[in-house]
């Protein structure tokens, strides 16, 4: 299964998809991505841009079998 989209297909005018992705890969290994996200959520919530709500993705939510139909489940 893909999701996303793939890095060929970013807007030019953050440049080469191969030096963007480069630096997210980069990021993502020395820790800088993950501090930049806390500090830009910091800064945001400091300044009352988030409403801290949550959001449940469903593709994590497991359900049983019988959940999917009624007939089978006796609760």
């Amino acid at each position: 299964m893909r999701t996303g989209a793939p890095w060929r297909y970013l807007p030019w005018e953050y440049g080469l998809w191969q030096t963007v992705y480069g630096l997210f890969r980069r990021w993502q290994r020395d820790g800088t991505r993950p501090e930049l996200l806390t500090r830009l959520q910091a800064r945001a919530d400091a300044a009352g841009l988030i409403t801290w709500k949550i959001n449940v993705d469903s593709t994590i939510c497991r359900a049983r079998i019988c959940c999917s139909r009624s007939s089978w489940c006796s609760s």
